[in-house]
This record gives structure tokens, C-alpha cells and sequence, in this order.
């Protein structure tokens, strides 16, 4: 998409009540997959897509049934730890990092009620 659009990029698409003429949309492409492109016609019900960096219009122009959603949040490089996270390893990393910040907090709050409780 977009220059910014790099892969392993976290784009996060809604559905939106209509769509419009440039409007970065997600549809699924038949034999390719999702595929994020801007509107840059509407023929009747179908809408007409191009990449922006692409030269050439989509061959596939999707319904409204079949658009997934506007571009809502785009994060750069959060994919790619997102992805990381289905790791074993990594995924084992953050549970033991929540735990252990769950863990000073609630010996910080255990300590504090027991000096109210001497004085």
C-alpha cells in the first residue's frame, strides 16, 4: 500500500457502513489472499482497487460483502512481534514478565497494609 507499508506491518481494518473513493480497504483476493489496495472507482456494486505503488488495477473488483474493512490503526513492525509471540519461547517470556510485574505489585500493596495496620 501505501510507501509506509512494509511487510510485517500490524494494519488493523473495520467494517465501516460505506465505503468511498479512496478508502484504503482489506478483501480477500480469490487465489491470492488479503490484499490491502485503495478504492479508485465504483462500477454499480463492485468496487475497482489499485496498490498505490502498483501501476496496474486490481483484475478482481470485490463486492461490499467482500471487503473486510477501512483502514483503521497502522503500526509499523508490529506484526512482525506479534508473530513472534506464537514462538514458544517468546510467549513463555511475556506470560513470566506479566507474572512477575503482577507479583511486585501485589507484594508492594501487601507491605503497605500491614505498616497501616502497625501504626
Amino acid at each position: 500500500m501505501l510507501p509506509k507499508f512494509v511487510n510485517g506491518d500490524l494494519v488493523v481494518v473495520r467494517q465501516a457502513p460505506y465505503y468511498e473513493v479512496g478508502d484504503v480497504v482489506a478483501y480477500s483476493y480469490p487465489g491470492l489472499g488479503t490484499v490491502i489496495h485503495r478504492i479508485i472507482e465504483i462500477q454499480g456494486n463492485k468496487f475497482v482497487l489499485k496498490g498505490d505503488n502498483n501501476t496496474w488495477i486490481d483484475g478482481y473488483s470485490p463486492t461490499v460483502d467482500e471487503i473486510y474493512g477501512k483502514l483503521w490503526i497502522h503500526i509499523p513492525g508490529a506484526g512482525k512481534i506479534i508473530l513472534k509471540l506464537k514462538e514458544p519461547v517468546f510467549f513463555a517470556l511475556l506470560i513470566g514478565i506479566g507474572a512477575y510485574l503482577v507479583g511486585i505489585d501485589y507484594v508492594k500493596a501487601d507491605k503497605s497494609v500491614r505498616r497501616r495496620v502497625r501504626d
